[in-house]
């Protein structure tokens, strides 16, 4: 109580909970088009159910990052005015019109076509596409003012430009103006993650992760510390129990520009298991499933983590973004840094994910809004492929 009126405690506890933070959904996301808060010539489906899409310009640079090092932002400059302070030739000059080419190993800075300005009790992260990041692209946001990669803050200077920074590490990719490499989305205030207690009471009602009993999909018994734990699916599938797919190194370009044209074949070979583990080789590149299903509601986001010392030591994903509405299991994009091969083993845990609050959530992820991946099972590979797993 405060001066003896619970009232008033209850008004304080009310305060706190509505001053809690939360992720943007599409509804807030429209209003800031709208509004002139995300600037440029934004069409509908850039504006994802928790996420916006901003578009490549035809502005790009190659970069030297062998002799000058990673480029990196600059505090309290713009990336324009630090880009020319590199030697020019360090920093050669493309034009994404018409298309043009990355090359695996090579480092890329990209031009977005959108600025946006973030107020000051908001901050926006970015990630890949699921699609790019099922391509192994290497995608870091990059914007004026800000330090760091992935995450833009406030700063007070008006509308801020952003990049992308590009590095293919497994495939050429052909890419072009008015196509989007990564995602950004908004959260405001602070507190957006869903606790561990509040998380396994949600689940106990109204179950959010599944897993395939052999007789139809059952509620997953949750694995909980400072978050839920993701585990492998290596169960094998199909005629020869294939549990993954291998990225195979080719000079062919996939051109993001089209959908269904490639021989996923061309590009992966398939991953078998042997009474459910499979040997994962140090530095390659694959795509595994998870074993939970999820069901997000209309009123969750989510993020899986990136890297987590669970299982493998490297990234296990290079998107990991889950709209509001999707349904479906996680495909892992999965690189061992380990010092030497390792042995995975089906039901492994691989990673953890953290759920968000989401407010203002108007569209849902699925077929209604063109969803690419909704409803996927096992390993789904990217859309630009004819065929899949």
């Amino acid at each position: 109580m405060v001066n003896g009126d619970p009232h008033v405690f209850c008004m304080m506890i009310c305060d706190v909970r509505v001053m809690s933070g939360y992720c943007l959904g599409s509804s807030w996301l429209e209003s800031a088009v709208s509004e002139g808060r995300i600037v440029g010539d934004v069409a509908a489906d850039q504006v994802q159910p928790s996420s916006f899409e901003p578009v490549l310009s035809d502005e790009g640079y190659v970069l030297d990052a062998e002799l000058n090092g990673l480029f990196r932002p600059e505090r309290r400059r713009k990336i324009e005015s630090s880009l020319e302070d590199l030697d020019e030739s360090r920093r050669d000059p493309v034009d994404l019109s018409g298309g043009y080419e990355l090359k695996r190993g090579f480092t890329y800075l990209l031009r977005l076509d959108e600025q946006i300005l973030v107020g000051d009790d908001e901050y926006v992260k970015g990630s890949p596409k699921s699609s790019l990041g099922r391509l192994f692209l290497h995608t870091r946001l990059l914007a004026d003012y800000n330090l760091g990669f992935d995450e833009i803050h406030p700063h007070g200077e008006g509308a801020l430009d952003l990049y992308v920074l590009v590095q293919p590490l497994v495939f050429n990719v052909v890419v072009a103006p008015g196509y989007a490499l990564n995602q950004l989305r908004w959260f405001k205030g602070v507190g957006a993650r869903v606790g561990p207690d509040a998380l396994q009471d949600r689940h106990a009602s109204t179950p959010l992760l599944y897993e395939d009993s052999g007789d139809g999909l059952e509620a997953s018994t949750l694995t909980v510390s400072d978050s839920v734990y993701l585990h492998l699916d290596l169960s094998g599938y199909g005629d020869d129990d294939v549990v993954g797919l291998r990225a195979k190194r080719t000079p062919q370009p996939i051109d993001i520009r089209v959908t269904g044209e490639y021989d996923m074949q061309r590009y992966f070979e398939p991953v078998t298991s042997v009474k459910g583990e499979v040997e994962v080789k140090s530095r390659e590149y694959y795509l595994f499933g998870s074993k939970e299903v999820f069901d997000m509601p209309e009123d969750l986001s989510a993020e899986a983590y990136q890297h987590s010392s669970t299982g493998i030591s490297g990234p296990l994903h290079f998107a990991g973004f889950i709209d509001n509405g999707f349904q479906g299991n996680l495909v892992f994009e999965v690189r061992s840094d380990e010092m030497s091969n390792m042995r995975i083993f089906d039901g492994m845990p691989i990673s953890k994910v953290d759920f968000y609050e989401t407010e203002d959530a108007g569209k849902q992820y699925g077929d209604r809004i063109g969803s690419n991946y909704d409803g996927q099972r096992r390993i789904q590979v990217a859309k630009y492929f004819s065929s899949s797993l």
